[in-house]
């Protein structure tokens, strides 16, 4: 569509809807009489979309050209080398080459996940409200269960539609996996607890949520088992231990950027990888999953999918717990204050800059792609209106912000389009295969879905996250775990922790002063594995004002 054309569009918009009345209503309905009157104009380029759905797809098409590496399909070429490897991909760090191989389908790995102590603890850590809000929202656990679902979907739709995957298919297993764990990391209390426990680590090494998920899967959570009498775990040691022990393959695939954390880089914040402590088994992963030599980080199709799986699941559901919580409705999508535009918009072009498009986004292609995602949120109104009468724009913008609410109110009308969102988004899923190194290969979301859910993203991000309410939140967070971090990390006896707590505390050495690096680990280990409960009984303890009731007897 040429520049002119988007100018005439423009045009036609404010004449038939008013600049006030266009912030509020560019849904369907009114950009379909839009185009119905665009399309009675003379002189007009005859390459005018005719529809909604028509200049959807001109976006993303545009999108999709600019970018560097565009995905279209499948690679031309197709690799003969096989996904998987199973003496090296399905191999544990200290499983013995003589040993059966007793995990060729990835199922044992899923289950160790499901069954561990770190998985339950989700269901005590919240995913964008707090959990005695309601138990509508969701939690870390119900998420978690919820991206292994869309992954398991993603999965299955390229191994029918792809033609390598036909011959070699993705393990779903692993792939479940991946979506199970990619959150076992977390620390109570959200991102807001990720970035607090971030500043209280600035001195010891920092904390980031993926990179503490691969160190409670590989060092953390411990796993009792007995191959044979040189299989030796070290349960009062995590750095000595091997967690769950859980096949390379599932290893890399919750390892989303392959980068050592650096000191210099934690006083800006989280910073995305993993721990220096962590790079000798990063590198084992390599040598076992990366089949030939290669330069690529390390980034595996079953990572890729479950990355996507977790932008797909809260972008869309973090916007339906926020419709719960009664925040927002889908005509918010239009009406936010006009400081946020640009914010929002912003937050889309860096997203998008990060999939290797250069194409810089307008704030008129984002009120697109919300006119799309806004048409699957409100059913189309039967009645047919005149935009060129004041009391027919009236009555349909009245109409169409009732269905607005009803839809954020009725938990049929909102599941059945949060579900058509997600099964799209599924749909467009797409690779090029790598036909050198097969496990690397690029998996992508299509063009005009990767921009909605980037919008979603930064509409819940600007409007819902950062508001007033969960921010107020953010400060009642960081004052309990700073709370509780300073009174374990200053107590080198280290008797405020449990029983079995302080006995491995005690045998690791954590009491010496030169020991407070390894302390500090020790608390942050802990204080992330806890539920959120757990954090403020600890700290109510702590801070309380009677002194007399030593057993927390009411």
């Amino acid at each position: 569509m040429s520049d002119n054309s988007d100018k005439t569009l423009h045009e036609i918009l404010e004449k038939i809807t008013g600049s006030a009345f266009r912030q509020t209503t560019d849904a369907r309905p009114q950009l379909q009489k839009m185009f119905e009157a665009a399309s009675n104009t003379p002189n007009l380029d005859p390459d005018l979309p005719n529809n909604i759905e028509e200049l959807m797809a001109s976006l993303a098409n545009k999108f999709a050209e600019s970018g560097q590496n565009g995905v279209q399909g499948e690679a031309s070429v197709e690799s003969e080398i096989p996904l998987y490897h199973p003496e090296n991909d399905f191999r544990r760090e200290l499983q013995k080459a003589s040993h059966p191989k007793s995990n060729l389908n990835g199922i044992k790995d899923a289950s160790r996940i499901l069954h561990s102590a770190s998985f339950r603890k989700m269901q005590g850590k919240m995913q964008l409200y707090p959990l005695n809000q309601s138990e509508l929202f969701r939690n870390r656990l119900t998420h978690s269960i919820e991206v292994a679902e869309i992954s398991v979907r993603i999965a299955e739709h390229l191994n029918k539609t792809v033609n390598y995957f036909l011959r070699c298919p993705i393990n779903l297993n692993i792939v479940q996996a991946a979506g199970l764990a990619h959150d076992i990391g977390h620390p109570p209390f959200g991102h807001a607890g990720e970035k607090i426990l971030n500043s209280l680590m600035a001195d010891f090494g920092g904390f980031e949520s993926n990179a503490q998920s691969l160190r409670v899967l590989s060092q953390l959570e411990p796993r009792a088992t007995n191959y044979d009498k040189d299989y030796i775990l070290f349960p009062h040691n995590p750095d000595k231990s091997v967690g769950l022990h859980l096949s390379y393959r599932t290893l890399a695939s919750v390892v989303k950027y392959d980068r050592e954390i650096k000191d210099s880089e934690i006083i800006n914040g989280p910073t995305k990888g993993y721990y220096p402590s962590s790079k000798k088994l990063i590198s084992n992963i390599k040598a076992k999953v990366i089949k030939n030599d290669s330069d690529k980080p390390l980034n595996t199709v079953e990572c890729q999918i479950m990355d996507i799986a977790d932008d797909i699941a809260y972008s869309t559901y973090d916007f339906e717990d926020s419709m719960i919580s009664e925040m927002i409705h889908p005509m918010d999508l239009f009406t936010f204050p006009e400081g946020l535009r640009s914010d929002i918009l912003n937050r889309m072009n860096k997203a998008v800059a990060k999939w290797n498009y250069n194409y810089d986004l307008t704030f008129d292609d984002v009120t697109f792609v919300f006119a799309s995602i806004f048409d699957n949120y409100v059913t189309s109104l039967s009645r047919k209106y005149d935009f060129n009468n004041a009391m027919h724009r009236l009555v349909f913008f009245g109409q169409t912000y009732q269905e607005s609410i009803r839809t954020a109110k009725e938990p049929k009308l909102r599941r059945a389009v949060t579900e058509a969102l997600i099964d799209t988004a599924v749909k467009s899923v797409n690779v090029v295969i790598d036909k050198n190194n097969p496990e690397l290969s690029r998996i992508r979301l299509g063009s005009r879905k990767l921009l909605e859910i980037e919008a979603l993203k930064a509409f819940n991000y600007c409007v819902v996250t950062n508001s007033n309410k969960l921010k107020l939140l953010e400060r009642r967070v960081k004052r309990v775990l700073t709370s509780v971090f300073k009174e374990l990390v200053e107590d080198p006896s280290g008797c405020l922790f449990p029983a079995f707590v302080r006995e491995q505390f005690r045998m690791m050495g954590l009491w010496r002063e030169n020991e407070k690096p390894a302390r500090a680990r020790f608390v942050c280990d802990y204080i992330a594995g806890m539920s959120e409960r757990e954090v403020i009984n600890i700290c109510d303890k702590i801070n309380s004002s009677d002194v007399t009731n030593i057993l927390g007897v009411e």
